[in-house]
């Protein structure tokens, strides 16, 4: 998801006194009742108008618009979903009203949240980007993770989230929902502060996600608690033009650096809204579903590898918290 994406339609509607229909609960009828993988749908010409305006007030150049799903695809994203334990997709399904694809989204995919009669959060809707989705999991992976660093022939990232045998479509886009499915599960959790919240409302809250690896400054904003020793975590950012990318004789030196911490990917350093759906999505993928997920590194003719966290003492307190949740 792009995550800065996310942030400007937000704030674009959230000091609106009237919600777009879209963004309204009454919109989305009986979907509580709809099973997750028929919540699949065509983009409403609601949404997609409400996606042009956002991108337009947000600066980006992209215009989203409806498509129509191959059959291959829907088949995939089916068996993506199916393939998720039922308890849990039990936990997304009620808080699910829609799983849409557009084309020219700006960025995989994002989550948007809906709202009750009274201005409660209830559920959200996943919006995902058709012409980003065509690459097989080890490919799409390698590309996400290497979007904040400059290219270098002479040195090279890879990731591997699926065995040979099974480095397809269809499992890229079960990572992807994973990711969407953990921002779903931010709306009424108390394990941390939803993304719309102010930090001066919730510094003095004992939250559990957000205090492995966050904290309010006394400026009353969110930092990592690794960012004195580490300031060069701020400068990571995904999805990002060129003249924002970091030198890729950098990557090694991030690496080893997250080994040190809580942060179960890189991607969870860019925030904690992101911090927590990324960690959602790499332990269901790593821990639930008994798949791969290994960095690695050619490095000037050296080879380096960074696997998953979940065995190792530093990512101890999020795996209590994140077992209790998927139960």
């Amino acid at each position: 998801m792009l995550r800065m994406f996310l942030v400007l339609l937000l704030v674009s509607c959230a000091s609106t006194p009237e919600r777009p229909a879209i963004l309204q609960e009454k919109f989305w009828k009986n979907y509580k009742e709809i099973p997750l993988e028929s919540k699949i749908q065509d983009a409403p010409p609601e949404l997609i108008k409400y996606l042009l305006k956002a991108n337009e007030k947000g600066g980006w150049p992209n215009k989203p618009r409806a498509v129509d799903m191959p059959a291959d695809l829907l088949k995939d994203v089916r068996n993506a979903i199916n393939e998720l334990p039922r308890a849990l997709k039990e936990k997304i399904t009620s808080k699910v009203a829609g799983i849409i694809f557009v084309d020219d989204l700006g960025g995989s995919a994002l989550t948007e949240v809906i709202y009750n009669t009274e201005g409660k959060r209830t559920a959200a809707v996943v919006v995902l980007d058709k012409s980003m989705l065509n690459r097989k999991a080890n490919e799409w992976a390698t590309w996400k993770e290497s979007t904040p660093f400059k290219d270098n022939q002479k040195i090279k990232l890879q990731i591997r989230i699926e065995n040979p045998q099974n480095n397809n479509r269809k499992n890229a886009l079960q990572y992807i929902l994973l990711h969407e499915f953990g921002h779903v599960l931010n709306i009424g959790s108390d394990l941390l502060p939803f993304w719309e919240d102010r930090p001066q409302d919730f510094k003095d809250q004992d939250i559990p996600f957000f205090r492995q690896s966050w904290q309010v400054s006394k400026k009353d904003e969110i930092e990592s608690i690794y960012d004195k020793d580490w300031p060069e975590r701020k400068d990571v950012r995904f999805y990002t033009g060129d003249e924002k990318k970091i030198a890729m004789d950098k990557l090694l030196e991030l690496y080893s650096r997250l080994s040190q911490t809580s942060f179960p990917t890189l991607y969870a350093t860019t925030d904690y809204s992101d911090d927590f759906a990324d960690a959602f999505a790499n332990y269901v993928h790593v821990v639930v579903l008994d798949k791969p997920w290994i960095i690695e590194l050619n490095y000037n003719n050296e080879k380096y590898s960074f696997g998953d966290c979940w065995n190792e003492d530093r990512c101890e307190g999020k795996k209590k918290l994140l077992e209790q949740l998927v139960r």
